[in-house]
């Protein structure tokens, strides 16, 4: 019989996803010459540092938004929230 063009696209998405490229990832981090890394280090910082605050805003803004939904209600605890949320991997 034939296949189904979406059932090989979602199978081949969820390969690739799922396995191809967490390896991709950890062979590049692993081969990654430590004077490469050091010579694009602040490079790294800046768009962490960046990253992180711009995460923290917008998660901080959509609790506000959706506080009707939850308890977060307050500024403060939405930026308290949302900086332990989005401090995983801005990067």
């Amino acid at each position: 019989g034939t296949l189904n063009s979406d059932l090989v696209r979602m199978i081949f998405s969820m390969v690739l996803n799922l396995a191809a490229l967490p390896v991709i990832i950890f062979e590049s981090g692993w081969s990654l010459r430590t004077r490469d890394f050091v010579s694009q280090f602040g490079y790294i910082m800046v768009f962490a540092i960046l990253g992180t605050i711009a995460s923290v805003v917008v998660v901080a803004n959509l609790l506000l938004w959706t506080s009707s939904y939850h308890s977060i209600g307050d500024w403060r605890l939405a930026v308290a929230f949302a900086s332990l949320i989005s401090s995983g991997d801005p990067v």
